[in-house]
Order: structure tokens, then C-alpha cells, then sequence
């Protein structure tokens, strides 16, 4: 039993308004709908349902852990591991036919080995390090593992793909020069299947980078890459995190509030408490920097975020109560805070704010 007011409230409605949305710009594109970490913390098993009922074709996870919850829950449509293939992990991924992504020469021969084993080939999908630094053939090695490949009976490249290193775009010169390099590799190879290298952004604001599929994870939840795509597509917030006041208190000028005392009133105050702290996912850094809203108005989160508790200055907001809405993500009475503005408060990114709520925070599904 847990009658904890603190709920994150997620309309499936706006989902499937931003996954229109993203269709519509690309017109005969594939999207691939990135589900992983929870579905950016929205919870992967609901979003995935309510993407595939909406003609959702393609999934994307970090592990074949998730994948493998798509598949009990039934999910209906193809599985991208992105992160690659951990050693032991071939046969299952060639078995329930998801697709891994192979980036270096010792995954290829495994998986290799794996589908002639099982008497079945494997589909896979090839990574090019254009600029990203991380996982990837480096370009000048993309053509002689191609050529390699086609003499693997048991693997099939079912697709190539790369991954742009400004998620936001914001180096459009070096962002252009990765999407020509992976043109390049592609034209170099002959490579007639499956493309693709567009991120949110690119998807939004690059129409080029779009080839035959695009990869959308922070769009498809309503929050805009930058904020400069606000002018090309129309999307909505999925999330909204809210709770109540658990407690008040009148306090003294020089009464240090939570841990270490790390702020002290500086007036006679109002102090609420909320039954939300960093075991929910409110990140810590938001201590003596955040904001709620209360009846419509920003109130300071003051003192340490805790575990499981966060005080809030509510002196300016003398008709606040025990039991009244606290919005921490979301509107009210016309005023917003985003997950865009719950990062700048914390100095990350609302990637992290979302992907860092946790299980244990209690989630309600509407609409879809």
C-alpha cells in the first residue's frame, strides 16, 4: 500500500500527438521510438503499448534486458539494441530476432559464430564512428569489414547507422560534416539497406539527415532538443510530476533548514514540506536552486533535497495548506515549469531529470 501523494502523471494522448507529429516530418522515413531507460523515465511497457497501437514499427532499447521486457509484454514491432551485443547474448538476440548493432570486429565473428550455431541468421546493424568518439568502425575500416561480412553466412546487415555528437545541433558544421562522411561510407560500400543517423534535432531541423529511418527518444516526450525547433513541429509534454504539501510550519529569522544547514531563513517563514527527494529523482542539486509551484506561484526549494523529503518556502503564498497541489514538473494557474526548466535549476540536462525518476515514484497513464 502506498498513498503517497507524489505521482508523475504521463498522457499517452501527447504521446501519440509528438509521434504524429515526427511522421509527418518525415514523411516516408521510418521512426525508430526510443523506449530505453524506462522510456526516458516515463516507463517503458505503457509507452511502447501506446506507440505500437498508433502504428509504431520500430523500438529502440539499450539491452537486450529491455528488449527482452518488450517481448513478454508483447510488444508488437522490430527490436534495436543500440548499446551492441554483450558477450553471451548472440543467441538470444538471433532467436527472437532483434536486431543488435555491431561496432567492432570481435562482435561480428561472435555473432557470426552464434548464427551458425543456431543454424539462423543474425540481423544486424553496422555503427560508424563519424565524429561521436564512442562506439563505432572508424570510417577508413567501415569498407573492409563489409567486405568481410558478405563472406559470413550467418549475418545478415540488415541496416548502417551513425551517431551525430551534438544532440542539439548546435555545431551544424561539424554535425553536416559527420552526415557526409557517412554518405560517403554508405556510397564507397554500396550499402542498399537501412540508413540512418538523425537524432530528435536532426529529425526536427536536419530534413537531409533523415534517409530511411530516424531515431527519436527526447521529441517523442514533448521536450523541444533545442529550442529553436519550437518553429518547425508542434510537440506536447507527456510528464507532469506533482505531490501535496505534507507539512507547515511557522519558523524564525536564523532557523537553519534540513542537512548541514546549508540555508538559514533569512526572515520569519512559512516552511512546507513535501514528500518528494532524490529517492524519487528530484536531483540534489536542486537544493537552494529549484522551484515548485504552489497555487500558481514559484516557490524556493530551500535547504538539502533529501532522500524522501524537500522543504519549500511558501511565506509568499500565505493561503497554502496541508494538502495542496505541489507541481514540480508541469502548469498551473497558466504559470509552467518544464523538464527543461527543472534542469537549468540543477545545471544538466532534462534528459537525466526524466531518466533519473525513479521506480518507486508512482506513475498514472491517461489517454492513448
Amino acid at each position: 500500500m502506498d498513498e503517497r501523494p507524489s505521482v508523475a502523471y504521463i498522457d499517452l494522448g501527447n504521446l501519440i500527438h509528438n509521434f504524429k507529429e515526427i511522421k509527418k516530418r518525415v514523411r516516408n522515413s521510418e521512426v525508430l521510438c526510443v523506449v530505453k531507460a524506462n522510456a526516458y523515465g516515463h516507463g517503458m511497457i505503457e509507452v511502447a503499448k501506446a506507440l505500437s497501437k498508433a502504428g509504431a514499427r520500430w523500438f529502440g532499447v539499450a539491452t537486450a534486458g529491455e528488449a527482452e521486457s518488450l517481448l513478454k509484454n508483447k510488444i508488437k514491432g522490430k527490436i534495436l539494441i543500440l548499446n551492441g551485443v554483450f558477450p553471451g547474448e548472440e543467441g538470444f538476440i538471433i532467436e527472437h530476432n532483434l536486431r543488435g548493432v555491431l561496432f567492432d570486429r570481435e562482435g561480428v565473428e561472435r555473432m557470426n559464430e552464434a548464427g551458425k550455431r543456431m543454424g539462423k541468421r543474425a540481423l544486424v546493424h553496422i555503427k560508424i564512428d563519424t565524429g561521436m568518439g564512442r562506439l563505432g568502425f572508424l570510417s577508413e575500416d567501415f569498407k573492409d569489414i563489409m567486405e568481410k561480412i558478405k563472406n559470413y553466412k550467418f549475418i545478415k546487415v540488415e541496416g548502417v547507422m551513425s551517431h551525430f555528437a551534438h544532440a542539439d545541433l548546435k555545431d551544424m558544421e561539424f554535425i553536416k560534416y559527420q552526415l557526409n562522411l557517412f554518405k560517403r561510407c554508405i556510397r564507397i560500400t554500396g550499402f542498399n539497406g537501412l540508413k540512418h543517423i538523425a537524432n530528435s534535432a536532426g529529425t526536427i531541423l536536419l530534413p537531409s539527415s533523415h534517409l530511411d529511418m530516424v531515431r527519436c527518444g527526447i521529441a517523442l516526450y514533448g521536450v523541444y532538443p533545442p529550442d529553436d525547433c519550437k518553429s518547425k513541429i508542434s510537440l506536447k509534454p507527456v510528464l507532469s510530476l506533482k505531490t501535496k504539501i505534507h507539512s507547515i510550519k511557522n519558523l524564525p529569522e536564523g532557523y537553519g533548514i534540513g542537512y548541514g544547514h546549508t540555508y538559514v531563513l533569512k526572515r520569519k517563514s512559512r516552511i512546507a514540506i513535501i514528500p518528494l527527494g532524490y529517492g524519487d529523482g528530484l536531483l540534489r542539486a536542486n537544493s537552494n536552486r529549484g522551484y515548485v509551484l504552489v497555487k500558481g506561484k514559484l516557490c524556493p526549494i530551500i535547504g538539502t533535497v533529501c532522500m524522501d523529503l524537500t522543504a519549500i518556502d511558501v511565506t509568499d503564498v500565505p493561503e497554502a495548506k496541508v494538502g495542496d497541489e505541489v507541481v514540480i514538473i508541469g502548469e498551473e494557474n497558466g504559470r509552467v515549469i518544464s523538464a527543461k526548466d527543472l534542469a537549468i535549476y540543477s545545471s544538466t540536462i532534462p534528459y537525466e531529470v526524466l531518466c533519473l525518476l525513479t521506480k518507486r515514484l508512482k506513475r498514472i497513464y491517461k489517454g492513448g
